[in-house]
């Protein structure tokens, strides 16, 4: 195998060498700059070769990483035969169909490797992969990348974040650990459809997501009631963890407001009672609650509505997996002539703190 290297940079291309046996090239370079006129200046170095051009975030030449520019190397392969096919995704069902065709189009009795440039916003890489490899009938290896375009960013008609019109209502963050949160949002895709309430939903974010790892996402609960709340940010679902559980906290919209209790596991799978847990059967308004873990306990305080017309505070202590530790709510805040409503719960190496 013999290569060489050539740059284009300022409008300027520096070619190491003519080597007319070159049979294939690869460039990388900035997506303006792949042009017709450029791609045809390479092909006139290189007439016998097959050319792939793809676009980056950033190109690399030597021990330099510059941006505007176009990177390529020349390679002479003695004794490999090269076939190239390109395809649109739009023409595809999906990626997964995409990665099949690709296959079945390359795969011969004689095929040793596979190496894919691909779209790198309007193509699930994963299932263009898992496509890929679908078909293959002996080990072949596939290698490449999705393509990159710098810093910039354009609206290109994927949906990041599910909802119905733009619906999708932040909930709560909470850290898992470092490089990982996880995010839940208040969901209207099922009001939408006619049904009465909303679904919580939960992703985790990571370092290797990507525009399609919305796709993961899933109910933390499977209560139908957990919504809509419009703008009132303070009645969305809270979050808390132990050191084996997540804990979601809502309250059930159907009828008097509700407060419960949802766990799931580190990979969002729901634990127990789908529905949740009520956590206290009296009073008739219970909208406003605050959750917090403290020493591998959580804490859930919240508002409810008594015989008085006032609100008082009561508090309830679950154990590492959300079971129950006091039998009956605590009563922390008594009614008075005055509403006491939770807005926070602050957990402190010794104590709780709430801001009411």
């Amino acid at each position: 195998m013999n290569t060489e290297k050539f740059k284009y940079s300022s409008g300027t291309w520096n070619f190491e060498g003519e080597n007319q046996n070159v049979n294939l090239v690869l460039c990388f370079g900035a997506r303006d700059l792949l042009t017709e006129e450029n791609y045809n200046t390479v092909k006139g170095k290189y007439p016998n070769a097959e050319i792939s051009m793809c676009s980056t975030a950033g190109e690399i030449y030597d021990e330099t990483v510059s941006d505007n520019t176009i990177s390529g190397v020349a390679i002479e392969l003695e004794k490999t035969k090269i076939k190239t096919i390109q395809v649109n995704i739009s023409n595809f069902k999906d990626s997964n169909v995409c990665g099949k065709h690709i296959s079945n189009a390359l795969n011969t009795d004689d095929l040793q490797h596979i190496l894919v440039l691909s779209d790198g916003g309007l193509v699930n890489g994963s299932e263009l992969v898992k496509g890929l490899n679908s078909v293959k009938t002996k080990n072949i290896a596939i290698t490449g990348g999705l393509a990159g375009d710098g810093t910039n960013f354009e609206n290109n008609g994927q949906e990041v974040w599910y909802g119905v019109d733009g619906n999708a209502l932040l909930s709560s963050s909470l850290h898992i650990e470092d490089g990982e949160y996880l995010v839940a949002w208040e969901d209207n895709r099922y009001l939408s459809t006619g049904h009465p309430g909303s679904y919580t939903y939960g992703l985790s974010l990571h370092e290797g997501m990507d525009i399609y790892s919305h796709e993961q996402a899933s109910p933390l609960s499977l209560n139908p009631y957990q919504g809509p709340h419009g703008g009132s940010y303070s009645f969305r679902a809270k979050l808390s963890k132990s050191d084996e559980a997540i804990m979601m906290n809502f309250h059930q919209y159907d009828g008097p407001y509700r407060q419960y209790i949802q766990m799931v596991d580190y990979n969002l799978n729901i634990m127990g009672n789908d529905l949740g847990m009520e956590v206290d059967s009296n009073g008739e308004d219970q909208k406003y609650s605050a959750l917090c873990s403290l020493d591998n306990n959580f804490f859930l305080a919240y508002s409810s509505l008594t015989d008085m017309g006032s609100y008082a505070i009561f508090l309830q202590k679950y154990d590492d997996q959300g079971q129950e530790e006091w039998a009956s709510p605590i009563n922390i805040v008594e009614a008075s002539t005055q509403d006491h409503l939770v807005k926070a719960i602050i957990p402190n190496p010794n104590f709780i703190n709430f801001n009411i």
